[in-house]
């Protein structure tokens, strides 16, 4: 079997730990030397001119070019944006195309992910056993603290790391990146990319489940669609293997996505949504059903503690899946226009919780209603539904618009259930059926079509001209079947209401009548044509055809339609070989084709401003004018004030490293608080932290562990707002810090001076400001303290300046619906439903934790404090998880 290996490395950084973690364990039993025994293995390796001489000199580097054929691939740095570690997919395409040429299976070697022993050797074996797609796991452990150990262990700079998967299990426990523990489900610090959804076994290990990622190994030219690198068809060849490597990463990670406490309620759990939309696959969505086992004991206690945590994050996983494709459908409703039924589905998915009462595993037709149904009389009876308690009846009428067929029905128990439950049963059993279990048949009499139907994954939408209400539809079925007894006809000879939809239109996609189902003779005549006349010359025109399941193969084709249409249009045309023909082209040929040419081209060159001009229109359709002004301010000048845009505050560099200081310090006590509570949680030597003790070190080093930390930070951001009030920075600091300790009078004083103050320079125009950041903080404590007046200003405040605020936004809608001003609620339900979580950005910290500085954190002597008010929980009203543990 021919295999290509490809690693993308490039930075001293990186290289270093390439070759002091990766390249160590990839020259360890049963990896690359085993595995270019066995197979015909190419290792390319993407980086550049300097860093490739780095690797010729190491030891290990010299040992791999005895074990294997290296192929040293060099470009340029300015080919790409070195300071950005994801363009590293722009190589991994590269060998991508070269393994899909040359047929090879691609393994994508991660420069920082240690390999236990036997991986790749046992990975090539599930290719030879017929899998073309592997996926694993490979979480994070400390930098700082997993090499030393390594290094003290396998002395020497070429002796390969010979780690079964029992020993890279143990370092996992005892080196847990901070990272990866904060993605538990109970977590209160969860961060902004939970790509996975951690349960841990208290004493025995944990459970983790992947909700998106990439395959570790793939075969490119058995798939015909990847995305993210990632199978989109032929599922049933996908392999997931246990965990058997570990990635190696500094301990402040991507520390900004858990600086601050973020919790998983009913609405974050909305919103993410539309982040598992844009990194998931249909491969992500398969591999997310597999949970990962990491047990250092098995017994007893933990295979019961192990099918409570499986079962957790089953039902996590099929709500962020129903999530996404909710969110999918309101995308596509967006698009074609429809966005009153756009917002009404966001607040369904928000007040409702929606994703919990549908879970569409098949197909289903949703019935959509255009937005001049929704703004007359009709539009006023759905709203009424939204008023606060009227919650059962409003999913119940979106119920009513979300139709499901048979196959839909037997593979879900809640249908079933439904179905047994009410007392009229559908006429038979290919009869629609809607999302509450009753029959559909009453409602698609009852509607007109208004526009051509929209293939969204599953479901099929069809605007129609009307909301659709059960008793209003019954009643006119029942009135029409009176009728028809009475003119003693049969109903069945009634003609319908709507024309049938045209199949060739549709497309294969899920038709709502029984018009477009061919016939038995019509298909065994297609068959009989197709199979021998057809599918010899496209197999030879594509070899991968007969890979395509046969269900597919023998489908009527679009393509033929169309030509079918273009020649019934040349036949209608007039014959251009006359005498008269001839002398008109010749005397207006030449001047007709430059004009045409000239149109062309001007038309080329204002397309993409009459593009423009198309989205600033709908736009401002659908958000309306003060919401689209807002939004276009701020992409064009990075705020929607113009004042924040001109007028910076001017501070010294000195303090400007102060607050850095003070930043970097409490990013260090956000990870020493989610470490100390794993640790907790686990309650068992062999999971004790040793970065946590490693972090601890660290601030005693620098004399500002415990308690003398805290004062240092407070003393010295007192002194910064005095002696800048208007400086927006500390006080948000000041206001967070105060927030942490349970001290909400302080912390909202704080915030409100933050919203008013002024932002330094000292973080990017594109970062959201820090007196949005303080509005939107300041609007959830008053929301969870109950005062809702107050918290409506503090939301519209913050999304007055930032629109990007989309959690804000969605919290916001919920206060308005409960004030009962719903018009603006469905707008800010539908601004919601968008992942774009604006959290309080930090400046770049350094590889190694322990290049920080902390000179003038550690000079600074305690001082006198205000007091405080009395100690209240913060975040009480979050403390309900959207989920069940």
């Amino acid at each position: 079997m021919r295999i290509r290996l490809v690693t993308v490395v490039w930075g001293q950084e990186y290289i270093d730990t390439f070759i002091r973690t990766g390249l160590r364990s990839l020259l360890g039993e049963g990896n690359i030397p085993d595995l270019a025994s066995a197979h015909e293995v190419v290792y390319t390796i993407y980086t550049t001119h300097r860093d490739a001489e780095t690797l010729k000199q190491a030891p290990a580097f010299a040992r791999l070019r005895e074990s294997a054929d290296i192929c040293l691939s060099l470009f340029d740095p300015g080919e790409i944006d070195t300071t950005n570690y994801g363009e590293h997919g722009t190589f991994w395409w590269r060998g991508m195309d070269l393994a899909r040429r040359n047929g090879e299976v691609l393994f994508f070697i991660i420069p920082d992910l240690l390999y236990a022993s036997g991986t790749l050797v046992r990975w090539a074996q599930r290719f030879v056993e017929g899998k073309r797609a592997i996926f694993t796991i490979g979480p994070q452990v400390v930098l700082e603290t997993v090499v030393p150990e390594l290094e003290k262990r396998f002395p020497g700079d070429e002796r390969p790391y010979d780690l079964d998967r029992d020993q890279l299990l143990d370092l996992l426990c005892r080196h847990l990146h901070p990272l990866h523990a904060a993605m538990r489900h109970d977590e209160r610090r969860r961060p902004s990319h939970p790509e996975y959804d951690v349960r841990l076994v208290p004493r025995r290990g944990m459970v983790i489940r992947e909700i998106v990622s990439h395959p570790f190994c793939v075969q490119p030219s058995f798939y015909s669609a990847l995305k993210h690198y990632g199978p989109e068809d032929h599922l049933d060849t996908l392999m997931f293997e246990p965990c058997s490597t570990v990635s190696v990463e500094p301990i402040l990670k991507r520390v900004h996505g858990y600086y601050r406490p973020w919790p998983l309620d009913e609405i974050r759990l909305s919103n993410l949504a539309g982040w598992w939309d844009c990194f998931t696959t249909a491969a992500c969505e398969r591999e997310s059903r597999y949970p990962f086992e990491l047990a250092r004991q098995e017994d007893e206690e933990w295979r019961a503690a192990r099918a409570r945590a499986v079962a957790a994050g089953g039902f996590y996983r099929s709500q962020v899946v129903a999530a996404g494709k909710l969110y999918r459908l309101f995308i596509a409703l967006r698009t074609h226009g429809c966005f009153r039924a756009a917002n009404i589905l966001a607040a369904a998915v928000y007040a409702g919780r929606l994703r919990r009462r549908i879970g569409v595993r098949r197909r289903a037709i949703i019935l959509a209603p255009t937005d001049e149904a929704l703004s007359g009389p009709d539009g006023g009876k759905v709203r009424a539904l939204l008023q606060p308690g009227r919650e059962r009846e409003f999913l119940d009428l979106i119920s009513d618009h979300i139709l499901l067929g048979k196959d839909e029905i037997g593979c879900s128990r809640r249908l079933k259930r439904l179905i047994g439950q009410s007392p009229a049963r559908p006429a038979d059993e290919e009869e629609l059926v809607t999302a509450r279990g009753l029959p559909a048949g009453p409602l698609l009499d009852f509607a007109q079509s208004a526009g051509e139907p929209i293939g969204v994954g599953p479901f099929t939408i069809y605007p129609v001209d009307k909301v659709v209400w059960r008793e209003a539809a019954e009643a006119r079925a029942a009135a029409k079947r009176s009728r028809a007894a009475t003119s003693s006809q049969r109903p069945s000879e009634m003609p319908m209401s709507t024309s049938p939809p045209d199949p060739r239109t549709v497309g294969g996609t899920f038709v709502v009548t029984r018009w477009a189902r061919k016939s038995i003779f019509h298909r065994m005549l297609f068959y009989a044509l197709h199979i021998p006349f057809v599918e010899p010359f496209i197999a030879l025109l594509f070899p991968f055809y007969f890979k395509v399941p046969i269900k597919n193969r023998l489908r009527p084709y679009r393509i033929v339609h169309r030509a079918r249409n273009a020649v019934r249009l040349l036949n209608g045309r007039p014959s251009t070989f006359g005498l008269a023909a001839c002398v008109r082209s010749s005397v207006v040929g030449g001047p007709a084709r430059s004009a045409l040419h000239s149109l062309r081209s001007a038309r080329r060159l204002a397309q993409p401003h009459v593009a423009l001009a198309q989205r600033v229109v709908r736009l401002i359709q659908r958000d309306g004018l003060r919401l689209a002004l807002r939004k276009i301010r701020t992409r064009t000048i990075g705020s929607s004030s113009l004042r924040d845009a001109v007028t910076w505050l001017t501070v010294s560099p000195a303090e400007h490293e102060k607050l850095r200081q003070i930043r970097k310090y409490r990013a260090l006590k956000a990870v020493e608080a989610v470490l100390a509570d794993c640790e907790t949680r686990m309650g068992s030597r062999p999971f004790r932290s040793v970065p946590l003790v490693y972090l601890r070190q660290l601030l005693a080093q620098h004399k500002i562990d415990g308690t003398h930390g805290s004062k240092a930070v407070r003393a010295l951001l007192v002194k910064l707002v005095e002696q800048h009030p208007n400086w927006a920075e500390p006080w948000l600091e000041l206001g967070f810090m105060y927030e942490d300790e349970g001290a909400d009078a302080e912390a909202l004083r704080c915030f409100e001076h933050a919203m008013r103050g002024k932002r330094a320079a000292d973080l990017a125009p594109s970062d959201p400001h820090p007196g949005v950041v303080a509005a939107a903080n300041r609007g959830r404590l008053l929301m969870a303290m109950g005062r809702q007046d107050e918290a409506l200003a503090a939301f519209a405040h913050a999304i007055g300046q930032d629109p990007g605020q989309k959690v804000a936004a969605a919290q916001y809608a919920c206060l308005l619906r409960q004030k009962g001003n719903i018009d603006n609620a469905l707008v800010y339900y539908g601004e919601g439903m968008h992942h774009q979580e604006c959290r309080w950005c930090l400046p770049p910290a350094p590889r190694d934790a322990g290049d920080m500085d902390f000179q003038y954190l550690a000079g600074e002597a305690p001082a006198e404090l205000p007091e405080r008010s009395a100690s209240v929980p913060a975040f009480a009203h979050a403390q309900l998880t959207a989920e069940r543990s």
